[in-house]
Order: C-alpha cells, then structure tokens, then sequence
C-alpha cells in the first residue's frame, strides 16, 4: 500500500527538489539511526510525504548538510539532520512494515508467506525500537478494523477506505494543537482514504487472479461493472479527495521553509494524480 505519493518532479524547481531528496535521505538516516540498520529498506515515498505535511504544519525549519552514505559511497548528497518529525515518521515507518508483514503471513500464498516469515524477526526488532506507544496502537486498532472488513467480504468501498483515512488521520495529527490539529486530521483523512482507494484499484485484477480480498470485487457484481465505474466514475472521485487536501493545505500558516509547501503542494496538485495515471496508462497496455 505504498509508493504513490510521488512529487512531480519536472515541476519543481531545482532548490526545492533538492530539498525534498534532503528530506527523503534524512528520513533513511533516521530510520537506520533510530529503529536501526536494516530499517531503511522500509523506506517510502509515501512516508517522506507524510513527514513533510508534518513539518509544515508544524512550521519546521530544516538543517541540511551533505553527507556520504552505502547506498552512495562515492558522492555526498544533500540530507536532512535528524530531527523529532523524522524520527516520529522514521517509527511510524517500521511500526507499517512489520504489520503488513504479520498480515502477509495470515493472507498470502506460499512464497510471499515464506518470505514474510523469514523477514518477521526483523520486522518484529525494528517495530520494538520504535519509542512511540501511540503509534504502535494507532496503527495496531486500524489494521484490525482491515481484518474485520476482510474476514466479512466487506461490499462497501466507502468503509475500509474511511478506516484507512482514520488511521493515518490520528497518525499525522498526533502531539498537534489548535488549528494546526483540525487541518491535519481533515487532511490526513483524505489521504489515506485517496491512498487506499489507489492501492484498490490498481491491484484489482491481480485480486481477481489470486481471490484476493479488494472492496472493489464485492461492490460490483462483475468485472465488467467494475470497470464501468473505474472508466466513469472513479478519477472523480479521486480528484475530490485530492480538493480536499488541497482546500485543507491553503488554511496552513506557512511559517516553515518556503521549500516545504513547495514540495507539499506539488505532491497534491500532481504528483499523486501523475503516479496514479501512470500506472493505470500501463495496465490499459498491458
């Protein structure tokens, strides 16, 4: 359920795509720094977006500096000093990780199965380091509502969507106060909603192929009916989340770095929308 929530990144200017590879390695820096080495493969970009609204509706200023790293060895880039939203974000992170590896172990086939065992250990180690208990019940609370709507064969979209949306909602809007609050749990709302809705319809006929639980193979009574709505109905409904968001990130005092809402802003207006219809451009080649 991860990897949509991209920037555009030919709509940035230089400083602030810097800025944002900044965060997204500041963020793998406190993951091996906070939750431990092997955490960094937990790395997302979803994540590093999630840490962003959170900066700046917090009004973070950020302090960079260049630094080597294994996966760049031989060249120094731009990243993020560690800070408390990083390594908030760097828990939430591994605390995902090792719940969609426990679910992978109750639902998947043999080999996606075998893996997640093999990979449990691991998992389960860099959950314990994160420090956050909220966390670890947020996400906890909100994954068995998933396994409640899966165990039924759920025909409402609307429900899982909505739980989703929740969870992050709380997770985003955590330790926050006053407006700051209100706009982060509205917006939290609509992003997880838009993500797991994403996530839905591009593994829809995978589902189909491997008798998946997806909301979308009970709502409709065929395939056909399913595409219907995905043809006529669906980028609607996505743009109206994505409105949301928006109309909820111009009620933000931007009081942090410049780059931040920048970055954020790209994210909503075209980033998610561009990674979305690139996937779906594919599956209609495909």
């Amino acid at each position: 359920m991860f990897g949509y929530v991209k920037p555009l990144h030919s709509e940035l200017k230089v400083r602030e795509d810097d800025y944002y590879h900044g965060i997204y390695c500041g963020l793998c820096r406190s993951l091996s720094k906070n939750t431990g080495g092997f955490s960094s493969i937990t790395l997302s970009y979803d994540l590093t977006f999630f840490v962003i609204l959170r900066m700046a509706l917090n009004g973070t200023h950020v302090s960079f500096r260049k630094r080597r790293c294994l996966p760049h060895p031989f060249k120094k880039h731009t990243t993020a000093d560690d800070n408390e939203e990083l390594k908030y974000a760097a828990y939430c992170s591994v605390v995902l990780a090792h719940m969609k590896v426990k679910d992978n172990i109750n639902d998947e086939k043999f080999f996606k199965k075998a893996a997640s065992i093999l990979a449990s250990p691991f998992t389960s180690l860099m959950a314990k380091r994160a420090k956050e208990q909220f966390v670890k019940e947020t996400i906890i609370k909100g994954l068995d509502n998933f396994s409640k709507f899966e165990n039924e064969k759920c025909t409402s979209v609307d429900a899982p969507a909505e739980a989703f949306g929740q969870m992050v909602a709380d997770l985003l809007s955590y330790k926050m106060e006053g407006n700051s609050r209100e706009i982060a749990k509205d917006m939290g709302l609509h992003l997880g909603k838009w993500i797991y809705l994403a996530d839905a319809r591009c593994d829809y006929y995978k589902d189909v192929k491997n008798k998946t639980y997806n909301p979308f193979i009970y709502a409709f009574d065929s395939q056909e009916s399913a595409q219907k709505f995905f043809n006529e109905e669906f980028n609607m409904i996505m743009s109206l989340e994505l409105n949301r968001m928006s109309n909820d990130f111009a009620l933000v005092d931007k009081i942090g770095d410049p780059e931040l809402y920048a970055c954020a802003e790209n994210i909503i207006l075209a980033g998610m929308r561009n990674t979305l219809n690139r996937y779906l451009e594919k599956e209609s080649k495909s």
